[in-house]
């Protein structure tokens, strides 16, 4: 039993060590190396939602947006409520125009008992604002075409 843990714990290691190492290339510029190890660090670990967050987080650096949506909601599956997904997700969705879904997120994560709850409002207050003037200047919400 004790060599299957710790061979569990050297493979999550592993795979934290490739994440670190995915951070220095997009830190560097290199965002498809960043994507390609964050990739690499998810082969065996598909079931941490950090590893997602990160890759999504990535994948949004590139440009990548709907892929990056995707990685986002595979870590809310495997992590229903996952914080810093949730967050990701709220501002992915807003950057392409998402408002009202973004504020829904905002809002339930500013009641969910969040330390972060005052961030949450703000946030919320944000999203409501945006949707509230993309409202007034007449222009529909892509969320009414969206599939999301």
């Amino acid at each position: 039993m004790g060599n299957l843990h710790r061979k569990k714990q050297k493979d999550r290691q592993r795979g934290r060590k490739l994440a670190d190492d995915a951070w220095e290339a997009a830190d560097a510029g290199d965002l498809e190396v960043a994507e390609r190890r964050m990739r690499s660090a998810l082969k065996g670990h598909e079931d941490d939602p950090v590893l997602w967050n990160d890759l999504a987080l990535v994948l949004w650096k590139r440009g990548l947006v709907k892929d990056a949506e995707k990685a986002l909601r595979n870590a809310m599956l495997i992590r229903p409520g996952y914080e810093d997904a949730l967050m990701n997700l709220a501002a992915l969705l807003a950057s392409r125009g998402f408002y009202r879904q973004a504020l829904r997120i905002e809002e339930e994560l500013a009641e969910s008992g969040s330390p972060r709850r005052e961030y949450h409002r703000k946030m919320a207050g944000e999203y409501q604002a945006l949707a509230e003037k993309r409202s007034a200047e007449g222009i529909s919400d892509p969320e009414e075409q969206s599939e999301l």
